[in-house]
């Protein structure tokens, strides 16, 4: 059933409940568009400095005390009511809509390729905005997953796990539900 709807690009959703265990199974395609990767509300953060790191060189935000960001790696973000900062053509590094970024820890982030020798020194202000970026995701049909056998490759990026208490298991409960869903009859 999956490679047929993956031959007509059609999505696929297959769930199942065995027992203690329920799993959901999707193929969306091979390549497929998300809007919002994770559904989360969009973040404003006020600013207290961006300057370069002395050592790296990278361009460091820092966000305003006691205040933490939820950013993560890759998230981009546009910088608003930032005083100075601005060009030789007058352009203001508000202007740049996307700037991706790289989280340092909850009170920085790193600014990535961002050229700061083109702007004007920092004065003061400012928010990070997150902006949302659409990304492509890539999906395996069932078939792929199951010719993977006992294989770690299970447990690329491509499976997700509600069960967040046991983050460490991951293996053995794909393993267990994997057994449980071929021996339906298997007697605990």
């Amino acid at each position: 059933m999956n490679n047929a709807c993956r031959h007509t690009k059609t999505a696929f959703i297959n769930t199942s409940q065995t027992g203690l265990f329920g799993s959901a199974f999707n193929d969306f395609g091979e390549k497929f568009t998300v809007i919002d990767k994770n559904g989360e509300e969009l973040q404003e953060i006020m600013i207290k400095s961006i300057k370069p790191d002395e050592s790296s060189g990278k361009v460091i935000v820092t966000i305003l005390d006691n205040l933490k960001h939820k950013f993560e790696d890759s998230d981009v973000i546009q910088l608003k009511e930032v005083n100075g900062m601005v060009d030789e053509n007058g352009t203001s590094i508000c202007d740049i809509k996307e700037i991706r970024i790289r989280v340092i820890n909850t009170s920085s982030f790193e600014l990535v390729d961002v050229d700061l020798s083109k702007y004007s020194k920092y004065e003061g202000g400012g928010i990070a905005k997150q902006v949302k970026v659409p990304g492509t995701v890539t999906f395996k049909t069932m078939q792929e997953i199951d010719a993977l056998g006992d294989s770690s490759e299970y447990l690329d990026q491509s499976l997700i796990w509600a069960d967040f208490t046991k983050i460490d298991n991951l293996k053995i409960l794909h393993v267990i539900n994997k057994v449980a869903l071929t021996h339906p009859n298997l007697k605990t």
